[in-house]
């Protein structure tokens, strides 16, 4: 099944495109044709009857969500071959999506969204932190694959709470390239210069991982490597900021909480990158508060990922 008919294509591949360009359209279209092959095979053996007195209507109504798609096309072929990376994609927030997180972070912690807005101003103009991610990117095997730039996204809100709260322990469990980590353990920097010293563990079970953890950021923490549900219980001090983002399915989240509800400080707080579902339960079942911010990318198709937070306070 062919999306684009002969002509067209002809027409498409006649235009003054680099190789790289054409073989990129070659693969998005096959992958648009499958997608539509799936979909129409929903339909398949079935009769679909169009409302008689709408059927005038359906070219017009066509074009209507071909606007989304239009849009949704040229960030798909601007990620191609503006990024590398296949996982965890690098984003910035819209205008209106990171105020809204500064308000998020604000309600949680009790504080004055302008002190929450400059906590995220400070990372966001980290030279120095965004320096070391784009140079150690550049300068390690994972650069085929990674996007060596500074874009922290929803990972602007784990630092502000990280900034107003002063935890003493932060645990994370998942760790991959390190960007969280980094992102953490320039929190606890600061804290630290301020008098208030801070602790972070990361926990992952592949040895590849933690590529962005280093000095001067791995002077305030550690990575410990394994399985979460064992490497949790080497952790002996309370735990004051905990984030899940590890194995991604709904049982391991929740035995890590299970794991973790015994380990944790009077006024810890929780976050999971997991979708809201299991920490929702948690936060019902040990009589916490709940709250979710979902995140809205400026630049790609991605959706957008979110940050659920579960707290006693």
């Amino acid at each position: 099944m062919n999306t684009i008919s002969d002509d067209s294509e002809n027409s498409v591949l006649s235009l003054p495109l680099s190789e790289d360009v054409k073989r990129a359209f070659k693969l998005y279209r096959e992958a648009v044709s499958a997608v539509e092959l799936e979909v129409l095979e929903r339909y398949a053996g079935q009769q679909v009857n169009i409302f008689a007195e709408s059927k005038h209507l359906l070219e017009k109504r066509i074009k209507i969500p071909m606007r989304a798609v239009r849009q949704l096309t040229q960030g798909i072929f601007e990620w191609i071959f503006e990024s590398r990376t296949t996982h965890n994609f690098p984003c910035n927030l819209t205008p209106d999506n990171k105020a809204c997180l500064e308000h998020f972070v604000s309600h949680i912690v009790n504080r004055p969204v302008v002190e929450i807005r400059s906590y995220i101003s400070e990372i966001e103009n980290d030279a120095g932190l965004a320096r070391h991610i784009v140079d150690t990117i550049n300068n390690s095997k994972q650069r085929a694959y990674s996007d060596p730039v500074a874009r922290f996204g929803r990972r602007l809100g784990w630092y502000a709470l990280v900034r107003a709260l002063k935890p003493r322990v932060v645990v994370e469990t998942g760790v991959d390239r390190g960007l969280g980590s980094v992102v953490f353990t320039s929190a606890l920097m600061r804290n630290s210069a301020e008098g208030h010293p801070g602790y972070y563990y990361g926990l992952e079970i592949d040895q590849k991982c933690g590529l962005l953890f280093t000095a001067p950021y791995s002077e305030y923490g550690e990575i410990i490597y394994g399985d979460s549900l064992e490497t949790l219980m080497q952790i002996e001090k309370p735990i004051d900021f905990f984030i899940h983002d590890s194995n991604h399915s709904l049982e391991h989240e929740r035995r890590e909480l299970e794991v973790i509800q015994r380990k944790l400080a009077d006024n810890a707080i929780l976050l999971s990158d997991n979708g809201p579902r299991v920490l929702m339960e948690f936060a019902e079942k040990t009589g916490r508060k709940f709250y979710y911010f979902k995140e809205i990318t400026q630049e790609y198709w991605h959706g957008g990922a979110d940050i659920a937070v579960a707290t006693n306070k």
